[in-house]
Order: C-alpha cells, then structure tokens, then sequence
C-alpha cells in the first residue's frame, strides 16, 4: 500500500488549511512511527498509552497521548512486540529491551483495543493477528484494510487485556505506522 498516494487521495477529510498548506508546501507528508513502551506488571489489563506519557526515547514519542497541534496521522498499521524485562525494570531498561522475540505466550492469547478521539481504530481484538513469527521483515505487524485518520490533539488510547498475569517480566511495545503531516 502507497500510504502517501493514500493520504493525498483521501486529503479532501483534511480542513481546507491543512489542504492548502499541503499544496503550498508549508506541511510536507513523511513516513512515521508512533511507539509506547510499557511493563505489564503483574496486571492482566494494561493501558498502552496514558495521559501521563512524556516523550523519552525508546519509551514513547507522544506526549500525553495526542498528536502535537498541526498533525494528521493516516494510520496504515499496527505492530505489537514484547519484551523479556525483570520485574523491577527501569525506564532505561524497557528502552534497551530486545523486542525482536516472538510474542510472548500471555500476550499472543490476549486481546488488544485501540481507540483515537473515542472511535474505534481497532476494536478488541485477538493478539493472534499480531503472531508472524520473528522470520517475517515486519514480525508481528498488521496491515489495516482500511487506513485511519487521526486528527491533531485526539486522545489515542489503547489497552492490552492477557488472560494471565506475566509475573512482572513482560514488556509490550505498541507502534502506529503511517503517514503524518509536519511543517516544511
């Protein structure tokens, strides 16, 4: 899929300003990954993005959760990966984690839900779609038949729900692959 074709095809949901900022060139459209790195603790719900997240590299690249004022994301797909971490991990140890292991088992058999102002981006669904083994060049990704749009400022929020707890040595990573908007 040609997301940037996709995007441009699909500009007219855009408001009129970000449609002339398009064609005058002041925003410039780039590939982009959104990321948010959580331990799962000893819990079997998670919420993969919070309002309380702040930009640290290697943890996340959203602060609050929302897109920064002047940005669109044409979501293409989603990739989840975890991560063997102790129980006491720190922020620099869930930014060091390995995430190229195979899913773990608890979150393979869970279930995974992603909403952007409220609205649906995936409903809950099973991990399973994510389990592609660690072979495939994009291990644990999954295309959307159906690109998203979030808007600037929309709360994304996304939970992870296992059916065990982890013991506290699991880490999850949640990526948002796409295209964005940024000023020129």
């Amino acid at each position: 899929m040609n997301t940037k074709k996709d995007f441009m095809a699909n500009k007219s949901i855009l408001p009129k300003e970000v449609q002339s900022a398009i064609e005058n060139r002041q925003l410039t459209l780039v590939d982009n990954v959104l990321y948010f790195t959580k331990a799962l603790s000893n819990n079997t719900t998670c919420e993969l993005v919070q309002d309380s997240d702040t930009k640290v590299a290697g943890i996340t690249n959203v602060n609050s959760g929302k897109l920064e004022a002047g940005n669109y994301l044409l979501l293409s797909g989603v990739r989840l990966q975890t991560a063997t971490v102790t129980a006491t991990a720190s922020q620099a140890d869930l930014a060091a984690a390995d995430f190229s292991t195979a899913l773990h088992k608890q979150v393979a058999n869970g279930e995974l839900e992603i909403t952007a102002a409220g609205k649906p981006i995936l409903p809950r669904m099973s991990c399973r779609r994510f389990v592609t083994g660690t072979t495939a060049k994009w291990n644990n990704y999954f295309a959307l038949d159906c690109p998203k749009l979030i808007v600037p400022q929309a709360p994304i929020r996304s939970n992870l729900y296992v059916f065990a707890s982890t013991g506290g040595t699991v880490a999850a990573r949640l990526e948002l692959h796409g295209v964005m908007t940024v000023r020129a």
